[in-house]
Parts: C-alpha cells; structure tokens; sequence
C-alpha cells in the first residue's frame, strides 16, 4: 500500500498543531534550532495555473527537517486520543 499526500496537507497539519499547542519542540534536541529557522523559513507561494509552492523561501534554504516533521505528525492523524495530549519532540 502507498500513500500520496499533497505537500501543502502536511505542512497544514503541521501548522494546525503548533498553532493548539499539540506539538512543542524541546530545546534539549540538538537540531531544535535549526528545526526552528527551517519552520521560520517556509513559505506559501502562489504559481501560475493557481499552483501552490509550499517550501523553503530563497536559495540555500532547507525544509527537509520541517517535512520529516510533518510526515511523522501526518502519520499519527489516524490515531486514537484519549483527553488533552502533547507531543514532545
């Protein structure tokens, strides 16, 4: 079985858990930082044909740290919650 999802989703739901409070990065992770400027750094940009680009804004910016995030964050959308949970990366 495989899996297609529009880049644009995961950042969403990234986005949508920090925003609640649901994902928090922990400053005790060595990449926290870099994790951090790669979030400030994601852009929406609007192409022609009413594409959407969803990345890093300008050269020699990286998102791979933010996708990994987003991917494990889209991966556990399924699951079952029971009452108010954080998650700590």
């Amino acid at each position: 079985m495989s899996w297609s999802v529009p880049k644009r989703d995961l950042m969403a739901g990234l986005q949508v858990r920090l925003e609640q409070g649901e994902l928090k990065i922990a400053k005790e992770i060595p990449e926290a930082g870099a994790l951090v400027k790669e979030l400030l750094s994601v852009r929406r940009t609007a192409k022609g044909e009413g594409k959407v680009r969803v990345g890093a804004d300008g050269y020699g910016q990286h998102d791979d740290l933010v996708m990994a995030v987003a991917l494990a964050v889209g991966g556990c959308r399924g699951s079952v919650r029971q009452g108010p949970q954080e998650t700590r990366l």
